[in-house]
């Protein structure tokens, strides 16, 4: 680490082992932050273990928390250079120029459990959270979470920094008396931040003597909030003295935020915050138009616009080619599948004698006709491929056979993750299919193959990402981050990006490259800007995520993208009208309901029992 190259240009957190300023880098001409410890009272074996706790953390990108760009050791002194938004400041100045209401806490409250998540899922725990550790920047837009304990002091060290900065309030009372800093202990400062901010100051007298203080914490904290009962009851689960009876994690407790509603302070009642997690339980809409209005909007400012993406950086664009180049084509016999079925002359009986050439294929096609999804009780095993293919229909038989015949891409057998992705595929495919039937100038079996293979990059990014990167992606997408700007900001790029390359890869045609591209509306663009016959296949499209996000709410419960959700637009009615679908007519979703049940049944390990549904 270069340190000549950052020019300080004012302090902006003073700890009791360092300090955090802003200061210009001289190089790109950005603002970061510049954080330099005191690291003299380190062993050798405390070094090592932070060391190996930051170079986790470099390069980590969550919105949550400050980017780590580098960090490097000289002498006694850990420097450490942040990347941060244009307006800095540390809530503690916040807090001191007015008093938060409960919106604004609620919303702090649940930047800090995002920032603590990130830093959990590498494996590290923060032990000294408190006022002067949250950093607001961007002018308040980002919540970022900064100075992280990689390292276990002492117990005596762990005190004295904590008297120096007044952050012993927010020590859980495992740590005052020796223990580790663990994943509960970070909750319990979450809770003594959440009163910090609504009651205006620390809850410690600090001129007080400390062993009355550290009496005080052990025995157990009573922290009142007179006029928030919901933010008392957060309180009081965050402060719980046994560690047992706290939230387990960050996610846990940011899954429960939304669940309690806007938190009610004064009788006056909060807007939900930004990214608020999408609901977990949809009525069952009655018709597309219920289905459309019971959809949350669609924000009025796009965070991610896919007509103009952000660049992919060189380092990304390069694996996500060799991703997609170490995938294997399609064979030949999908392309003559294909082409049987763009024919509109052919039927079963010619679909039948391709598939009858792989023995794989037929057995494949017997074996889902014969199952309980298909099969009529009491009837006799079908062993005829042309009537086992009538029994399935051919636009089912086609998504069977892609399934089949792909590349098992991320190892299909044992993936939930793959068969999460492939269930979606199929279910789109089928409501694209249902509803296309009722419309004008509308392909049926190409409706069905833009909705088989619209999400087909999630595979690419499956299997060019670890299993930690993919569970970052997940949280993201759960604490309500739109998908397309998740996966840019975790993985440098998009499931469009990727499936657009599949795409030429694969060889699929031209109409599914456009459609790859643009299947993200309202989202992505409005209406008019989508070109004939694009526009009415994209609000197909949209319409089949809308029906089944709240048809199946718990589909594919094991997935990185369960928690994903479309957003209505007021112009989807016009267009659906326009192509002549009535959307207040019950009986095609009740026959895509019954579709979808009989789906489901292919699917048994995707869908969570019952009794799993309140804690996904």
């Amino acid at each position: 680490m270069e340190i000549d190259r950052y020019q300080p240009l004012y302090p902006l957190q003073r700890f009791a082992d360092g300090v955090a300023e802003v200061a210009l880098d001289r190089r790109t001409n950005h603002r970061i932050l510049l954080v330099s410890t005191d690291l003299a009272a380190l062993t050798p074996e405390q070094w090592e273990a932070r060391r190996q706790g930051l170079a986790r953390l470099r390069g980590l990108r969550h919105p949550a928390i400050p980017t780590l760009l580098d960090f490097d050791r000289i002498d006694t002194t850990e420097w450490r250079s942040h990347a941060i938004g244009d307006d800095p400041q540390p809530l503690s100045r916040v807090t001191t120029d007015h008093r938060l209401d409960s919106k604004q806490i609620l919303e702090i409250t649940r930047g800090v459990l995002w920032g603590l998540h990130a830093l959990e899922t590498c494996g590290l725990h923060h032990g000294q959270l408190h006022l002067d550790t949250i950093l607001l920047t961007d002018r308040g837009h980002h919540l970022l979470l900064t100075n992280p304990l990689l390292y276990q002091p002492t117990r005596n060290q762990r005190i004295q920094n904590a008297v120096r900065n007044h952050s012993v309030g927010y020590l859980a009372p495992e740590l005052v008396v020796g223990h580790p800093a663990t994943i509960v202990s970070d909750i319990y400062a979450v809770g003594v931040l959440a009163h910090t901010m609504a009651t205006g100051g620390n809850w410690l007298n600090e001129s007080a003597p400390i062993k009355p203080q550290f009496r005080q914490i052990v025995a157990g904290l009573q922290l009142q909030v007179h006029d928030a009962p919901q933010l008392q009851r957060l309180i009081d689960r965050c402060t719980a003295r046994h560690p047992n009876q706290r939230p387990p994690s960050a996610e846990a407790l940011l899954r429960e935020l939304p669940d309690k509603g806007a938190i009610i302070h004064s009788g006056a009642q909060s807007p939900p915050p930004r990214h608020q997690p999408p609901p977990r339980h949809w009525p069952k809409p009655t018709s597309i138009q219920a289905a459309i209005e019971a959809a949350p909007p669609a924000p009025a400012a796009l965070p991610f616009h896919p007509a103009h993406p952000p660049a992919i950086s060189s380092a990304a664009l390069k694996g996500l080619k060799q991703a997609v180049e170490q995938v294997q084509p399609l064979p030949e016999i999908w392309f003559r599948i294909e082409a049987i079925m763009n024919d509109p002359s052919s039927g079963c009986d010619d679909l039948a004698l391709e598939v009858e050439k792989d023995p794989i294929l037929t057995s494949h096609i017997l074996n889902i006709a014969n199952s309980p999804a298909y099969a009529i009780h009491g009837n006799r095993q079908q062993t005829d491929i042309a009537m086992a293919i009538t029994r399935l229909g051919m636009d089912t038989t086609q998504g069977l056979l892609l399934e089949k015949v792909a590349p098992q891409i991320g190892d299909a057998h044992s993936s939930l993750a793959v068969r999460s992705v492939w269930m979606h595929a199929q279910a789109i495919s089928l409501i694209c299919r249902s509803l296309s039937t009722e419309l004008r100038d509308i392909d049926n079996r190409l409706a069905g193959t833009v909705g088989l293979l619209h999400d087909i990059g999630k595979l690419i990014i499956i299997q060019h990402q670890p299993a930690e990167e993919l569970e970052r992606l997940r949280v993201r997408i759960a604490c309500g981050m739109p998908e397309l700007q998740a996966e840019y900001d975790q993985l440098g790029f998009t499931h469009i990006d990727a499936g657009m390359m599949l795409a030429l890869h694969w060889r699929l045609p031209r109409s599914i490259h456009q459609m790859i591209a643009l299947h993200h509306h309202p989202d992505g663009l409005r209406c008019d800007q989508y070109s004939d016959p694009m526009r009415e296949y994209s609000m197909l499209l949209h319409s089949a995520h809308l029906l089944l996000q709240q048809l199946l709410p718990a589909h594919g419960g094991y997935g990185v993208w369960q928690a994903s959700i479309r957003c209505r637009s007021d112009d989807l009615f016009a267009v659906l009208d326009q192509a002549g679908l009535r959307s207040d007519t019950e009986a095609i979703v009740q026959r895509i309901d019954r579709e979808l049940s009989r789906l489901l049944l292919r699917f048994p390990d995707l869908i969570k029992p019952k009794e799993d549904k309140e804690n996904p």
